[in-house]
């Protein structure tokens, strides 16, 4: 039976902060692969956007999931794709985000990010704060093209909320981890 449900879906412009409206959904989620959509072509959801702030590479969705149930429960999202609509003086257009090169995956503990990309790359890995201090970091050197998997161990840091950020070539990912009381 279904028992998930959104509790939070914010955007941000730094990977950190959550900006504007919360847009979640009030309605259980669905047992099979469906697609859902929040907000419209009209709102700003309830801040200013520029165009930097959409174009940064930290722009994203916040999403939370609440289990309502008392039986431990997993989700799972496939992919996030954002669709911005904007005027320039010449009428409303809109661009949409492609489906994600990486995926991310956790045991709680384990946090796991597989990337896809094309071409050598440069890549590194780093764990900060909330306010920005950064916790560990590696660096994995020039990797060739294909897909790649980075694992972050948690066992070491207190609970609380981090931020992983991951860079390959100029291309960098974030995600935000919740670590439970070790």
């Amino acid at each position: 039976p279904a028992s998930a449900m959104d509790s939070l879906v914010e955007l941000t412009d730094d990977g950190v902060t959550a900006y504007g409206v919360d847009q979640h959904n009030t309605a259980l989620w669905n047992t099979v692969l469906t697609n859902s959509s929040y907000g419209h072509n009209m709102p700003l959801w309830g801040t200013t956007w520029t165009p930097t702030d959409i174009n940064t590479t930290l722009f994203g969705v916040f999403l939370k999931v609440q289990n309502i149930s008392p039986i431990p429960t997993s989700a799972a999202v496939d992919h996030i794709q954002v669709t911005i609509c904007y005027s320039d003086g010449t009428g409303i257009h809109s661009a949409t985000s492609s489906p994600s090169a990486v995926q991310w995956m956790s045991d709680g503990e384990l946090f796991k990010a597989t990337i896809r990309f094309d071409e050598i790359s440069n890549c590194s890995a780093a764990v900060y704060s909330p306010d920005g201090k950064l916790i560990s970091s590696e660096q994995f050197g020039t990797i060739a093209p294909g897909e790649k998997e980075f694992e972050f161990h948690s066992s070491q840091l207190p609970g609380g909320m981090y931020i992983w950020r991951i860079s390959v070539g100029d291309k960098i990912y974030t995600e935000k981890i919740i670590v439970a009381n070790n």
